[in-house]
């Protein structure tokens, strides 16, 4: 459908459409299933409680002359509580300047200049390629819950200006960075720390130069018998059926017996 769709009452649901921008500005909407075309892209605003993207595929247009971010959003937790973003796929936004006024244009831009840029979870969310924000300017980033999600060339930033509070755990981050602007210590005293703030079980893919590799079979070891078991572990998953839990418990034994500071005492967690 042409043109950008604006929705300004509450408890609508918008699901199965091909649109050209859609901008929810009511409270307990939901945004299901969609294709967005970026024209306006999808923007979920600081206008209530209860909004959630789910299953959305937002990706540029390149036949027509809009430029904007492909997911722009702003929130204030202590009003609205969370708002949730699932399982959406956001792909190749604009790098040739943006009609907001940015450099470039964003895969996810939750971002204020006055208002606060706190409650996002996001799971289960691809985001590829181009960059990703979640921060506003000059005020603190709280809130933030960030599970499971996976990106691909899109450096994520959290916070911007100001300290941030998050929850970072089980993302898949392929040749893409990540950096915190601020976080919460002594300098900090014009706000309040609401929360701690969590980072674990991450995957970043590095060199030792600090460059972002990725492997060609999804097999990656570390440590002093790193490469004992990661021979190992390519040798039983090209010749074996064995599942990747079984792969990494007999690699890790082969390493260990040929490696003096790996020991067998083993432990597995499955994601």
């Amino acid at each position: 459908m042409p043109g950008q769709w604006l929705v300004r009452a509450e408890w609508n649901w918008i699901w199965g459409l091909e649109l050209y921008g859609l901008n929810m500005q009511a409270a307990h909407t939901r945004a299901i299933n969609n294709t967005v075309r970026v024209g306006t892209g999808l923007t979920l605003w600081n206008n209530g409680p209860g909004m959630i993207a789910y299953g959305n595929i937002i990706f540029e247009d390149k036949s027509t002359n809009e430029t904007m971010h492909n997911i722009y959003t702003q929130n204030e937790y202590d009003n609205y509580g969370y708002k949730y973003f699932v399982r959406n796929v956001s792909l190749e936004s604009s790098k040739n300047g943006c009609s907001s006024g940015s450099q470039d244009c964003y895969s996810f831009h939750a971002y204020a200049t006055a208002d606060t840029v706190s409650g996002y979870d996001m799971l289960e969310n691809v985001i590829a390629p181009n960059r990703f924000l979640i921060g506003g300017y000059g005020v603190p980033t709280d809130h933030v819950v960030l599970r499971n999600n996976y990106l691909y060339q899109s450096d994520m930033q959290l916070g911007y200006s100001r300290p941030l509070q998050a929850e970072v755990r089980n993302n898949y981050c392929a040749r893409s960075g990540l950096m915190f602007e601020w976080l919460w210590g002594a300098g900090e005293v014009r706000h309040i720390q609401k929360a701690p703030t969590l980072f674990y079980d991450n995957t970043f893919l590095t060199s030792g130069t600090g460059d972002v590799v990725e492997p060609d079979d999804g097999i990656v070891a570390i440590g002093s018998g790193g490469p004992y078991a990661l021979a190992a572990a390519r040798a039983l998953s090209r010749h074996t059926g064995m599942t990747a839990k079984e792969i990494a418990m007999e690699a890790l034994k082969t390493s260990a017996e040929i490696c003096i500071y790996t020991n067998s005492e083993i432990t597995v967690e499955e994601l």
